[in-house]
This record gives structure tokens, sequence and C-alpha cells, in this order.
């Protein structure tokens, strides 16, 4: 390969680096200009006379010793044309700068090493590089264009700006000693007798970094479950939260139309009491009174909040042809709302969804509480479709999401330094809960 062809390959290279790393910079974050001004222009050209130069710097005896001045000013050039054209924070320039430098030269190493696979000489000559760069790049630059589209981008943005810093440091540590275990195999870049203790090295950081990233993906992905977990359980408070509102509406609807027909009514008594028509006036008192919706049963245990959630779930059982009975006190201190709140709802919307699901069958709940010696007693029992597997005190899961219920009553149980008991016996399902309330 003659000189101007490695010095357009070269060039060509470098644009492609360029072009990748702003392309990179623009699909992530976004930039704030990349329109082609007189500064902008300037660095282009900047960029371009140095990039001429590097070939020559590596094949040429007379550049040669200049190669250390040069590499570093193709670099910076590089980063301030990037920074200059994005106009984005250095942080984040420099981070995408540094992971396609590390990236290009890993991606080197491992073309040289698989293309001398295949042939009888050395293949790793450094006209060869320029080749495998822009190769690279224009591999990425296609990526990037490919990325750029509807709800693949806006997932790649999201899922960016979710990743915790340590992993954009890890990836970066990784790809950097990625490229120096690649390299290590090349003898052009290694002499013979330096390679083995360079491999070892390069073997060594990269065992230690790979485990140190799996770990933090554990611990990562045991977080993102943990506040999966949690978003869950706050939709579903939030669902039972608006539920109620629809409740209290329709209680404030009802009490505006009887206020509406109140005097109305009044009226026509009052006509039919100084007309002396008295059976008249009992038959319409009678008529009214019929024509109001019954009062659901009402729950007395000593908790008005603990009452409402008892009514409200009634409600529910009632319009899903369950029946739903409750024995017992339940204290009016000692344990916060939110608590009380996730106990019941979880109890009540297990067995709920366990009678949901019976075909043929009786379909009951019964709850039963106590409070005695600040001890909080609560069990609640319904009849089950089949029996449920129990295992050391656990349900086990058997779909995704499943067993949230349990785990946020066990939780609540712990925190007041109680215990849950969980049994299944002749198709009775019952759970048992006992906390230690001041």
């Amino acid at each position: 390969m003659g000189v101007i062809q490695v010095v357009l390959i070269s060039i060509a290279a470098s644009v492609s680096m360029l072009v990748n790393i702003v392309l990179t910079c623009d699909t992530i974050w976004g930039c704030k200009n990349l329109k082609i001004n007189g500064l902008n222009a300037g660095a282009l050209s900047f960029f371009v006379l140095v990039s001429t130069f590097v070939p020559f710097s590596t094949i040429t005896d007379i550049i040669a010793p200049y190669s250390a001045i040069i590499m570093p000013v193709y670099y910076a050039s590089l980063l301030i044309s990037v920074k200059i054209l994005t106009r984005s924070k250095i942080s984040r320039v420099g981070y995408i700068f540094l992971l396609y430098i590390f990236s290009d030269s890993l991606f080197r190493s491992v073309a040289g090493i698989i293309f001398g696979f295949f042939q009888q000489f050395n293949i790793y000559h450094y006209e060869m590089m320029y080749g495998y760069s822009l190769f690279f790049n224009l591999l990425c630059i296609t990526a990037m264009l490919l990325c750029r589209k509807g709800i693949i981008l806006k997932n790649l943005q999201n899922n960016i700006s979710l990743m915790p810093k340590r992993i954009y440091v890890l990836l970066l540590i990784i790809i950097f000693f990625g490229g120096g275990l690649a390299a290590s195999q090349i003898d052009e870049i290694f002499h013979i007798e330096l390679r083995a203790p360079f491999l070892i090295f390069f073997t060594l950081i990269n065992i230690l970094i790979l485990l140190i990233t799996t770990i933090s993906l554990l611990f990562n992905s045991v977080s993102r479950k943990y506040y999966e977990n949690i978003s869950s359980i706050l939709d579903l408070q939030l669902k039972k939260q608006i539920r109620h509102y629809e409740q209290i509406e329709e209680l404030n609807s009802d009490l505006r139309a009887f206020k509406h027909d109140y005097n109305n009514h009044m009226l026509c008594l009052k006509s039919m009491i100084e007309s002396q028509n008295n059976i008249e006036a009992l038959k319409y008192i009678e008529d009214l009174t019929s024509s109001f919706k019954e009062t659901q049963k009402t729950f007395d245990t000593g908790n008005s909040i603990a009452d409402a959630l008892l009514n409200e779930k009634n409600d529910i059982c009632i319009k899903n042809g369950i029946t739903y009975e409750h024995d017992g006190h339940i204290p009016p201190s000692g344990i916060t709302a939110v608590d009380l709140c996730i106990l019941l709802f979880n109890m009540l919307d297990n067995a709920i969804e366990a009678c949901e699901k019976i075909t043929n069958g009786a379909k009951e709940i019964k709850t039963v509480s106590d409070f005695k010696n600040n001890y909080f007693y609560i069990k609640a029992s319904n009849t089950t479709k089949e029996p449920v597997k129990i295992q050391n005190n656990f349900i086990p899961s058997t779909k995704p999401g499943h067993g949230f219920g349990l785990t946020n009553i066990r939780r609540v149980a712990e925190k007041y330094d109680g215990s849950i008991k969980l049994n299944c016996d002749g198709g009775l399902f019952q759970i048992e809960a006992v906390l230690n309330v001041p």
C-alpha cells in the first residue's frame, strides 16, 4: 500500500471517528449546535491537518521521532473539535471520546489477530490499522443512525440515564484492559520476552474487573427489582385510593340528590297532613324510605380507618358473590394508618383474588382480630380453588410480581417485632399475623 493511500485512509478514519463521537453525543444527550461556523471550520481544518501527519509519524523515518508530539496533539485536537461542535459538557464529551478511542484500539487489535490466523504473514502493519479504524467507525455510525429512530432512541436515552456512574467507569476500564490483552498477543506491539508478563498482567486485571462488574450488575439488578416492587405497591395503593375517592363521590352524589328533593318531599307531606290525609302521608313516607339505597353492613372494630377499609372490601365481596365476615377488635392506636392499610388491604385482596378463581363451591372470607397485652393478632381465612403450596412459611412465586402482598404483610409484621404464619388445610387458606403494638 502506497504512502498516499495510507494518508487518505488515515484522514478518512480520523474524520469518521470525529463524526462517530459527535453523532453519539447528539444521540444520547442532544447537541446545542451542529452548524459549521468559522470556529468550527477552523477546528476541523486543524484536526484534518494533524491527521495527515499521523501516518507519516509511523511509517517514515523523518517524522517518526516527532510521533510523541504528534499523537497527543492529534487526540487533543479531536477532543477539542468534538467539544466545539457539540457544545456538550466536557465530562460527557470526554467519556464518549475515551470510549471510542479505547474501543477503536480494541477492535484494531482483535481484527489484527483474527486476520493473522488466516494469513501466512503478520497482517497487523501500521498501514492496515487505519483501514480497521475506518471500518470500525463506519459500523458504529451505521448502528447509531439506526438507534436514532423513534422508540429505539427513547429507550436508549432512558436506559443510559438510569445507568449508575460506576457502570460507565467499569465499561471504560474493561475496554481499555481488554484492548491491552488483545494487543499483547501481537508480536509487533510487544517483544517476545515482554509478551508473557504483559499477558499475565492484562489477564488478571480483566478477571478482576469482570468480577467487580458482575457484582456491581448483580447489586444493580437487585436494586432495580426492589424499586420495581415498590413501584407496583405504590401503583396498587394509588388505584385503591382512586377507588376510595370514587366511593366518596358516589356518596356525595346521593347526598346532593337527597338535598335537592328534600324540600319537595317535605312540602308534599305537609300538604297531606294539613289535608288530614294521614294514610296517604304514611304511604308516601313508606315509598320514600324504600327508594333509598339500603346501607351496607357497617363494621365496628374500634378503629375508624379499619372500619372504612373493611366496608370497602365488603362491597367488593358482595359484587363478586363472596361472603365476608369479621369478628374482633382492632386497636385505635399503636400501629400507623399506613401499616394498618397495608396489612388489611393485602390480606383481603389476596383472599378476594383466591375466591374469585372458584367457579363451583363456597366463596367465603373471614377475618378475626384481637388486642391483648400489647399484642395485636389478626387472622384471615378464605376458601380456595385448589390447595396452596407452602414451603418454610413461604408461597413459591409462580409468576412475575406474584407474592408482593405476602411480602408486604411480612414486612409490616417484622417492623413491629412480630411474625406471620401460613397454613392451608381442607380447602381453607389461613394467614395469621401477630404484632407487638405498645
